[in-house]
This record gives structure tokens, C-alpha cells and sequence, in this order.
């Protein structure tokens, strides 16, 4: 055959029909395939799988099933699955059968990248800087981020500031309008992942609070206040926050004295709630958070701090649960982690967290921890888990999410500086902002904080085009961090609030987080069960030469995470199994899914 050429005809016949298929082509051929021979003028014919030298059949799957062995068990954790996949040809040479287990849905992917080839470090750096053209009321205390490079401030009771970058550059002061609104004091600032902006203040014409929205960083704004004029007189609502879905709450002290206040909106700010009240007779709200469906407002009451708590969005509130004795002095600060990590100061040594409890959620159970510092102004979130915890002359920080009293370590701050009662702070790319006063100097100020950083090199891209800004990472051993850059030309990734020590020839692991559409390949051990799932194939895979391959797979009663895998694939979540055969002439593929 070797004077034929690639586009020459074979005349074939199969089944009674005949048809023809070029020389190039021959892998589509089967062994039964009769093809016509002439010799001597004589013509007859033979079967494919005859021909000189073989080696000229691709394998080709005739059926593949999976079946879930006990449907009435449960989905995943220690069942069995039975996959057959048969073959009506094997090929010539026999095939290699590679086997593919996998699951596919809405599924906790974590990725991992190539090795480390080198490690550059930076400092953590903390920076000040007077206010835009100086204007300042050292008693607004507004800054606000929207966790996306976007910053605005509040600089005295009229004027805002708006700042751009990580950390941010800020523009010249300016007093936002609105039609129909008489903007008297502005007290609360807050933006959301979503690019909308609430301010929030005092109506010098209607004598109750002001509202105002922005979904252009504050070029334009629109009075979006409630219509209730129940609460006549009221000081301000001085704390908003925003779920990042659309719904935000806003909270301040009632006019009339007789409590804390609130307005919510679940139209992303549009419009708002009437104002309502909640709590007791002469209690002041001083911050509010969201996590997970819980809504947590600090309020000050006679004298000593507590928390109210909503999981109905603002329907109904109850206080908190607290060890004894419960929280002592006014309440300061509050601020919340990507993980839904709550911290309280209280002006004194000591103050108040609240970790996402396994069944209450967010701000279900308290405890008290030493901060560090004499006496506890602000609490900022610094990305991570990473805490700044500010008193007048000394800062302290944690980077185990404020767990223990061990974890806090104090150093000197600057100028003898106050962050004053109930300060707000702002947080986007690792970097801190919060407002100030230079006691010394006398003038008003801003502090920037800048994580340290660790920059690692890496030998290959793996991963990186599935890693995404702010994912938290580990080394698969004590060294933590959370992303802020990825670099697909060097290849790098940066990493910001850097803990542990990263070291060449390690890789960089991301938390597990949900993505939809995701797929987890099945590890299996050394019995060939099924032992856990990764992000990526098995390499080298697992092969067979058999026909028909006939495999069970078992999934282990918990996988390395501690989770069961019922636990750890929420319902919806597909089985599948695909058997590839391969030789050198063709590929067959067979796939099968189940549901359980």
C-alpha cells in the first residue's frame, strides 16, 4: 500500500451497502468491513481487519451506563456507583480506556498554582494626610469604600470628598445637591459593591433626616429621604450599611429621645422605609453591620453597650447574647470581616467579638478579648484576617481575626492621635482608611494604612485565570494571605496581609469558595475508591485496557475537609463518568450521567 496516496478511494461495503472512503480515512473503517481487491484481474474482496500489517481500526464505544447502586441511601456520602462502558469495537491496536470521574454544579472550588520560584516581601506601611482644602468637623466622621477601588469621605457638615484607588487620591471638597433637599449636617456615608452611594444627614428645611443617593460616585445625587415625619427633630442617621444585594438599613437616634431609629430600603436605595423605632427610652445607635441575613446595630444604653440584632430585615429586633458581665462603657467602633467576623470597642482596654456561630449566625454569641491598647477608639477591618484596633497614643493588631488577647500587638501611632468616639472606617484592597485629629499639631487628619504585601513568582500560570482579587490563600501550612494582584505576564500573584512564612517550591492554595457551573474531579487512592476531588484531572489518570470497563465507584463516608460529601455538594450536584478509548488510529468517547 505504500504507492497509494491519502485521497485515494477504497470501495467498502457494510451491512449490504457499499460506499467508498478515502485511504486517509481508514480509522472510521471496522474489522468486518468488507473492501474489494483486485488481483491478476481477478477481483474479490476481505475484511478490513485482514489487511496486511493491521493496526488500521479505531475503537469505537457502543454504550455507556452509571447507575446509583442504592437510590434510596444517602446522595453521595459512602454510596456506590456502577459504571459499564462497552465497546462494539476494541481497535487494532487494542485501546487504552481512560477513565474520568467528576462531579459538576454550584460547588466550593479551590484552586491551586504552579510552584513558587521566588519571594519578594514588603512592610506594612501607615501614612497621614491633612484633608482635602482642610475642611474638616472633627465630629463627622464619615469614610466609606465600595470594597472596589471608590471612596468617599464626609469633611464637615456640608462639604464630601470623593477619593479613587487603593490607597485612594483624593479630590478637591465639594457640597453635593439635590433637588428639594436642604443639605443642614451630614453625618453617615456608605457605599456598596454595586457602585451605589448613601449619604445621610439633616434637613434644615424639614427638620428630620436627610437621605441622598448617588450611582455616579457622586456627581449627581437624588433626595431619596422616608416620608415619615413621625420621628420630627431627629439628629441623623449617622450608619448605614447595604447587604450588596440591593437592601440597606440605616440607623441613628430619634429627636424625641425615644430610642434608636431606622429606615431600610430594598430597591438598592431608592426609597426608604418610614422611620420606626426599636430598643429603649434614651438608647443610641453607634454602628450597624450585615452578614449572612443578620443585621447587627450597636447601640449604647445607659451608660454601657449592647447589640440588636435583626434576621428579618429590621422586622423585629432582640439583643444579643452575652457572657456576663456585658459589655461596660460607650460603644466606639464596629466593624465586620469578609467572614462575618464582628468587633466592638467600648473606650476601654478590652474589647467585644462575635464570631459566625455554627446555628444563631452573625452576632449571636459575644465574648471579650484584650485589645491591646489603653484606651479603644477605633475598630477597622483591614482585609484578611487582619484587625487595627486604635487608642490615642498606641495601635494594635491581630492577624488571627481578633480571636486572642495573645493575638494583638500594640505599637505607637503618630501624633498623638485621636480617632474619636463611633468613627466609621473604609476598607478596599487590603488598604484602611480612617478619620482623625492631630492633637498635637491641632488640625484634622486622615490615616492611611497599607498591608504588607508578599509578591511570588511562579513557574507557570496554572489557576491563574480562575483566581479572583480579594480570595483567601494558604500555603498548605501556616502562611496565609489574601489576593490583591495577579500577573499572567510574569507570572506573580501579590498577596496582602501576608502571615507564616512563603517559601520557593510551595504553591499557593486558594480558599475553597461557591461557584456555579464548576466541575471537581474525583482523587482516587491506592484501593480505587474515591478519596477526594480537585480542581483539576488526575495526572496520570487512571487507565484500563478492558472491554467492557466495568468500575465501582464508592465515595468515602468524609472527605479531607472534615465535611461529609453530602456536606460538601449541595443537592443538584451531577455524577458523571466518561470512559475515553484511544489507539493510534481513532478516539471513542462514552459519558454517563446521574443525579443523586
Amino acid at each position: 500500500m505504500s504507492t497509494t496516496n491519502p485521497t485515494d478511494l477504497l470501495l467498502v461495503s457494510r451491512g449490504g451497502s457499499s460506499y467508498s472512503v478515502q485511504i486517509q480515512n481508514m480509522s472510521t473503517l471496522q474489522d468486518t468491513d468488507l473492501l474489494l481487491v483486485n488481483r491478476s484481474g481477478v477481483s474479490y474482496s476481505i475484511e478490513a481487519g485482514d489487511l496486511p500489517g493491521g493496526g488500521v481500526t479505531a475503537p469505537i464505544i457502543e454504550s455507556t451506563t452509571l447507575a446509583i447502586d442504592d437510590p434510596t441511601g444517602d446522595r453521595f456520602t459512602s454510596e456506590t456507583f456502577s459504571f459499564e462502558s462497552t465497546l462494539s469495537q476494541d481497535g487494532d491496536p487494542v485501546s487504552t480506556k481512560k477513565i474520568e470521574a467528576y462531579v459538576e454544579g454550584t460547588l466550593d472550588v479551590s484552586y491551586e498554582t504552579d510552584s513558587i520560584t521566588s519571594v519578594t516581601t514588603t512592610a506594612a506601611s501607615q501614612t497621614s494626610g491633612n484633608t482635602p482644602g482642610g475642611v474638616y468637623n472633627n465630629n463627622v466622621k464619615g469614610i466609606a469604600s465600595d470594597r472596589n477601588g471608590k471612596w468617599m469621605q464626609i469633611l464637615n457638615s456640608t462639604s464630601v470628598s470623593i477619593g479613587t484607588g487603593d490607597p485612594p487620591t483624593w479630590g478637591t471638597a465639594f457640597s453635593p445637591t439635590a433637588t428639594g433637599a436642604n443639605v443642614a449636617n451630614l453625618y453617615g456615608v456608605a457605599g456598596s459593591t454595586a457602585g451605589t452611594w448613601i449619604i445621610a444627614g439633616y434637613d434644615g428645611t424639614t427638620g428630620i433626616a436627610l437621605i441622598m443617593r448617588s450611582t455616579d460616585h457622586g456627581s449627581t445625587w437624588t433626595d431619596v429621604s422616608p416620608l415619615s415625619t413621625y420621628y420630627s427633630g431627629i439628629t441623623s442617621f449617622n450608619w448605614i450599611t447595604s447587604d450588596n444585594s440591593g437592601n440597606w438599613i440605616a440607623v441613628g437616634a430619634a429627636g424625641d429621645g425615644s430610642g434608636p431609629a431606622w429606615t431600610k430600603s430594598s430597591d438598592d436605595g431608592q426609597t426608604w422605609s418610614d422611620i420606626a423605632s426599636y430598643g429603649r427610652t434614651g438608647e443610641i445607635a453607634h454602628g450597624i453591620v450585615t452578614y449572612g441575613g443578620a443585621w447587627i446595630v450597636a447601640v449604647t444604653t445607659t451608660g454601657n453597650g449592647i447589640h440588636y440584632r435583626s434576621t428579618d430585615f429590621a422586622s423585629t429586633w432582640v439583643i444579643s447574647s452575652y457572657p456576663n458581665p456585658q459589655p461596660t462603657g460607650t460603644v466606639a467602633s464596629i466593624g465586620i470581616s469578609d467572614s462575618g467576623t464582628i468587633i466592638a470597642s467600648y473606650g476601654g482596654s478590652n474589647i467585644w467579638r462575635s464570631a459566625v456561630h455554627s446555628t444563631g449566625g452573625a452576632g449571636y454569641l459575644w465574648g471579650v478579648v484584650s485589645a491591646g491598647v489603653t484606651t479603644s477608639f477605633a475598630i477597622a477591618y483591614a482585609g484578611g484576617t487582619a484587625w487595627i484596633n486604635y487608642g490615642y497614643t498606641t495601635k494594635a493588631t491581630s492577624t488571627n481575626d481578633g480571636a486572642t488577647s495573645a493575638g494583638w500587638s500594640a505599637t505607637s501611632v503618630p501624633y498623638n492621635t485621636y480617632i474619636g468616639s463611633a468613627a466609621s472606617n473604609a476598607t478596599s484592597g487590603g488598604v484602611v482608611v480612617l478619620p482623625a485629629y492631630n492633637a498635637t499639631a491641632g488640625n484634622p487628619i486622615y490615616i492611611t494604612i497599607e498591608p504588607g504585601t508578599v509578591e511570588l513568582d511562579l513557574s507557570g500560570t496554572k489557576s491563574l485565570s480562575d483566581i479572583q482579587i480579594g480570595m483567601s490563600t494558604t500555603n498548605g501550612a501556616t502562611a496565609t494571605g489574601s489576593v490583591s494582584a495577579i500577573d499572567t505576564n510574569t507570572p506573580s500573584i501579590t498577596l496582602s496581609n501576608p502571615t507564616g512564612t512563603w517559601s520557593t517550591g510551595e504553591t499557593v492554595v486558594t480558599d475553597a469558595v461557591p461557584i456555579a457551573n464548576s466541575t471537581l474531579y474525583c482523587v482516587f487512592n491506592s484501593n480505587g475508591d474515591i478519596s477526594s476531588l480537585s480542581s483539576t484531572a488526575p495526572d496520570p489518570p487512571y487507565t484500563t485496557t478492558d472491554n467492557p470497563v466495568d468500575i465501582t465507584f464508592t465515595f468515602p463516608a468524609t472527605f479531607p475537609t472534615g465535611q461529609t460529601p453530602d456536606q460538601e455538594l449541595p443537592a443538584g450536584t451531577t455524577f458523571n463518568a466518561t470512559n475515553i478509548a484511544f489507539n493510534a488510529v481513532g478516539v471513542s468517547v462514552g459519558s454517563a450521567t446521574v443525579t443523586p
